[in-house]
């Protein structure tokens, strides 16, 4: 064999295959790296610029193109939940479990604030709440209209704060209306008003005021030392001013007043008697002795002269009964008592009724056996117990009837014509504003229109507030309120039944009523709004 010399033998080469390839690459982009890295800590100018080009294209550049094109976070949020809406409409997802809503805030005044009569915007809402609240407001359902009631209250607090009594509502009234220092609604000295005149005329016609002269709508001195004498007679804190306790008390059927009243015995009793008993209230002998007869035929006289209807002596039913002006007593369908009860018996000893129908109400059978006597004893025929049928019954002088009235005799009274009229009449006044205290015939509040339109036909009603209402024995009671007809009177609470706050209304059909409220309109929502308010309601016919 022969060998060269100088040269080295080639050494036997690696087969190749792919973990040999990999091999070398992972060396490649070793050493790249080591060179690049190396270079950067040279601060190598090329490699600098190298490295923000490839950062610019392959980092920035495909993110601003996946912001572009996807939206942003928010955009595709709502997409993500639109998309679900979607997909639960057609019922490829379940519907979830609604979750509970947050109290709602209350609603927020506007900036600035500027409200008056006439105007419409939620915000009354709250200044009536406000208003009825603090007892500036009689009635309960408030609305976003600032009509004549909400004015009329606005002023009143206005009053009492001793500011002009503008009815309009800024900002700084606003604040102040809302303030938790806020006062309640109050007569106190030097207030004047229509509402100062009408506790006046009560504490007048109660004996605390002795003097008409007095009833002058100022509240001065002499209205300040009668509110405290009646509040020390009915167990009130006497301070002298009217508040909301105060004002409802002068109302209350059992208040007690300052004048001649049951229990009394003396010429002054026996003289008033006499005079009852002339105009045909008293039924019974006058013999001075202030008793159950002698309050039933006060209260009698009290309702169909138009005075509150109380039963005691007081100063306005004194000057009324000494005066030409006293209307005789005329007892007719509806009215009730002691009176009416005397009339029935008396109507039994002449053989015009039965025992059966003595129930002290005088309804159709009493009518019936009334004209029966009057036809027996040549009278005018008109079914009503007047001054000359009541003196020929209590004078013994009469000639008995044939035969009585029975219950089976007697048909239904007729009353469509007159609720007709009660209702015509009740119309006639629709938009009249409310005005707190005001019994017509241009303004009204809810009793005073109930006042005014039952008197106004004929029924001599006195004065009430819905608190005295609940006490009435005049008329027929109804306690379900679903058994109202056209023509009742209908009660609510504001409060509770303990309260002696309410409203009232007449009805007109089945579930509408017309009362005063904002002013005088029909409504009809008693059986839904007011349902669970009723108290009861009086039929008149």
């Amino acid at each position: 064999m022969i060998i060269r010399q100088g040269r080295r033998a080639p050494s036997p080469r690696t087969p190749y295959n792919k973990n040999t390839k990999m091999v070398n690459a992972k060396r490649s982009i070793s050493n790249f790296f080591k060179r690049y890295s190396r270079a950067m800590r040279k601060r190598n100018p090329r490699t600098i610029i190298f490295t923000s080009v490839v950062a610019l294209i392959f980092v920035v550049l495909p993110v601003v193109l996946i912001v572009t094109l996807t939206g942003s976070p928010d955009v595709q949020a709502s997409s993500e939940l639109l998309s679900e809406d979607a997909q639960m409409a057609i019922g490829e997802l379940p519907t979830p479990s609604p979750s509970v809503s947050p109290t709602p805030s209350p609603t927020p005044k506007p900036t600035p604030i500027l409200l008056t009569y006439g105007d419409d915007n939620p915000t009354v809402i709250l200044i009536q709440e406000r208003l009825l609240e603090l007892g500036y407001l009689d009635f309960l359902v408030t609305t976003e209209h600032f009509g004549s009631s909400t004015q009329a209250a606005v002023m009143l607090f206005e009053r009492q704060l001793g500011q002009d009594q503008t009815g309009i509502v800024d900002d700084t009234l606003y604040e102040a209306l809302m303030s938790p220092d806020a006062e309640m609604y109050t007569l106190y000295l030097e207030a004047d008003g229509d509402d100062v005149r009408n506790v006046q005329e009560r504490l007048y016609q109660m004996g605390y005021i002795i003097e008409q002269s007095h009833v002058t709508g100022f509240f001065g001195e002499i209205t300040r030392d009668a509110v405290m004498q009646f509040q020390k007679t009915n167990n009130i804190t006497a301070d002298g001013r009217v508040g909301v306790l105060t004002l409802e008390a002068l109302y209350d059927p059992e208040a007690k007043a300052n004048i001649i009243s049951f229990g009394e015995k003396s010429d002054i009793v026996l003289e008033y008697q006499k005079r009852l008993k002339a105009l045909a209230y008293l039924t019974t002998e006058p013999d001075g002795d202030y008793g159950n007869d002698t309050t039933a035929a006060v209260q009698m006289f009290q309702s169909k002269n138009g005075l509150v209807v109380d039963g005691y002596l007081g100063p306005a039913t004194r000057d009324l009964l000494d005066s030409s002006d006293a209307l005789p007593n005329a007892l007719t369908i509806g009215d009730s008592g002691n009176t009416v009860l005397n009339v029935q018996k008396m109507l039994l000893d002449a053989n015009c009724i039965t025992a059966s129908s003595t129930t002290g109400y005088y309804g159709s059978v009493t009518e019936a056996a009334v004209r029966l006597f009057q036809a027996t004893n040549k009278l005018a025929i008109d079914g009503k117990a007047g001054k000359q049928t009541i003196g020929l019954l209590t004078s013994g002088g009469y000639t008995n009837a044939a035969s009585p009235i029975t219950s089976g005799s007697v048909g239904s009274t007729p009353s469509a014509e007159k609720v007709a009229d009660m209702l015509a009449v009740a119309r006639s006044k629709m938009g009249a504003p409310y005005v707190r205290g005001a019994k017509g015939p241009n303004s009204f509040d809810c009793s005073g229109y109930v006042y005014w339109v039952i008197n106004k036909i004929g029924v001599k009603q006195s004065y009430l507030t819905t608190y005295g209402w609940r006490s009435m024995t005049k008329y027929t009671k109804i306690t379900d309120i679903n058994a109202l007809k056209p023509g009742d009177i209908i009660l609510f609470h504001l409060d509770g039944l303990s309260s002696t706050r309410g409203h009232m209304g007449i009805v007109t059909s089945d579930g509408t009523m017309i009362h005063a409220l904002n002013d005088v309109h029909e409504s009809n929502y008693y059986k839904t709004y007011w349902s669970s308010r009723f108290i009861c309601a009086y039929r008149i016919f």
